[in-house]
């Protein structure tokens, strides 16, 4: 900037702040959301506080970019609406004037008005936008080329949900049980009741480092059983569970060949029940049991196998000899299930 263009001592000592000290370091702008949630009363409001800091006096706007998997809330550039009259809004008239100062401010807006049916949304990606003008006092036009927009985007993991840890069935009671462990890194947030599930018991005590588990009826059947549970915290956000346990379910056999070139036995997985249903979605792994003579030398073969192997081959064979081979799975949250009948082969 020319020095005629300067403004004068007398003007400048009248302001708050300059965007640089006298040996031009630069003063940053910038803002940082350091907590978000819900108002207790009205959970439809997000409360967001967020670290300020700049020279300028500041506009928010808080853009919706996400709402689980729709993205399309950034193309239609959603704003939700800001409420000043919050009781708890600090400051409650705008533009925002930080006095050169790094200061915490507090504001609500209303993620409900725009986001449909909010409450069962789980992960919600905002950015919050402070747009940036030279107070009033400065008139001169290079200045005025200064005013500058900062923003934090932020991914808000809201209303977070235990999650399932492990799958037990008690045979003698025909019960099963859904245990739960509280996502650590989170603080103590609330109960959450278990809404839906048929023949549940309790509820679900979400505190950190806290396991709980909801217990149903369960009876064992070779087709997918589907349990769905919605559970609902304090606040009224709800989060839908579809599971289909493997418990006590009974494997379809493998397929066994003798091959030569080299003499191998190739045993064929298939990830259904003996009744052909098919539970590849539900399974995260495979076990091969195989015996050589009869089946009291039964011993694992192939431990458990994540890979999505079909056909296994077993070279360690000598002829003129009987082999049997079995699987049992494994589901996604610990759980397995009966060992399959015997695939036999004489080579």
């Amino acid at each position: 900037m020319k020095d005629k263009d300067f403004p004068s001592s007398n003007r400048l000592n009248k302001l708050k702040c300059v965007a640089s000290d006298r040996y031009l370091k630069k003063v940053e702008e910038r803002v940082n959301i350091v907590n978000i949630c819900q108002d207790e009363l009205n959970p439809s409001l997000v409360v967001i506080d967020f670290e300020l800091n700049g020279v300028f006096n500041y506009t928010p706007t808080c853009l919706i970019r996400r709402v689980d998997t729709d993205g399309s809330y950034k193309d239609k550039k959603v704003v939700a609406p800001l409420l000043l009259s919050y009781p708890k809004s600090n400051p409650t008239k705008l533009p925002i004037n930080t006095n050169c100062k790094t200061q915490v401010f507090t504001l609500a807006f209303d993620f409900a008005a725009v986001i449909p049916n909010f409450l069962s949304a789980k992960e919600i990606e905002i950015e919050l936008k402070m747009d940036g003008t030279l107070p009033p006092s400065l008139k001169i036009p290079d200045f005025r080329r200064l005013d500058k927009t900062i923003s934090h985007v932020y991914r808000w993991i809201k209303g977070p949900t235990p999650q399932f840890v492990a799958i037990r069935y008690n045979k003698q009671s025909g019960k099963l049980e859904f245990i739960f462990q509280f996502d650590s890194g989170f603080p103590c947030s609330c109960n959450i009741q278990c809404e839906t599930l048929s023949g549940s018991i309790g509820g679900i005590q979400y505190c950190k480092d806290k396991r709980s588990r909801v217990i149903v009826d369960y009876t064992p059947d070779n087709n997918p059983q589907v349990f769905s549970l919605q559970l609902k915290d304090a606040l009224g956000n709800t989060t839908d569970i579809s599971l289909s346990p493997l418990v006590e379910l009974k494997p379809l056999k493998p397929t066994v060949s003798v091959l030569s070139r080299p003499r191998r036995v190739e045993v064929g997985i298939s990830k259904q029940s003996v009744l052909g249903a098919d539970f590849s979605d539900h399974i995260s792994a495979v076990q091969v049991w195989r015996y050589q003579g009869t089946p009291s030398n039964a011993k694992i073969w192939r431990d458990w196998n994540d890979r999505d192997s079909r056909t296994l081959a077993d070279t360690d064979v000598i002829p003129y000899s009987t082999y049997g081979y079995a699987v049992m799975f494994r589901g996604r949250f610990g759980e397995t299930s009966l060992l399959s009948d015997w695939a036999v082969v004489n080579t």
